[in-house]
């Protein structure tokens, strides 16, 4: 595949990406916490054009996602949260070799290092700095699992999403 290809697939999935963050949902318990999939796009360009690819459209998305409402915040949690995520899944997952087999266990583990480097982040940085409240407090006023749970889920959510349309539709013969 020519470098322009990519270059306009990886902008067009990271636009894709901007639309999803647009309709985002609450989660119940925590107000701050939306869910949303703005990593399909970013997920299919790692399993599409393989981990440049999906970094590509991370950066991207993550520069168009401070003119959105959320601002330079939202753009800092989405790729504190997303990058590290596709990365680890790209490198995992070889685009040319990618078998059901091989993006579960790719997944498994992009989550996995996307649910630790949340809880890390949000402590030591999003809620003390948003809250103004010292580490110690977030950590007893914030447990884990209100971090890690809808990480996972949403996570797990993007990665159903992809799953299907990588391998139930014709989506990855399109760009051959």
């Amino acid at each position: 595949m020519n470098r322009y290809k990519v270059l306009i697939t990886a902008a067009m999935l990271a636009a894709m990406s901007i639309v999803l963050e647009l309709l985002p949902l609450p989660y119940p318990k925590i107000e701050f916490i939306k869910i949303d999939i703005v990593g399909v796009p970013l997920i299919l360009a790692s399993m599409l054009l393989g981990t440049v690819g999906g970094i590509v459209s991370a950066i991207v998305m993550g520069i168009l996602l401070i003119f959105t409402p959320t601002g330079w915040v939202g753009a800092i949690m989405k790729i504190v949260a997303t990058l590290p995520m596709i990365v680890l899944f790209g490198l995992l997952a070889d685009r040319h070799m990618l078998t059901f087999r091989n993006a579960v266990i790719a997944a498994v583990a992009a989550i996995a290092i996307r649910s630790l480097g949340m809880v890390l982040f949000n402590y030591y940085f999003a809620i003390p700095v948003f809250f103004n409240i010292p580490t110690e407090t977030a950590m007893a006023e914030f447990p884990a699992l209100w971090i890690i749970i809808p990480n996972v889920i949403l996570s797990l959510v993007e990665f159903a999403i992809c799953a299907f349309l990588f391998f139930k539709t014709p989506l990855r013969e399109t760009l051959r």
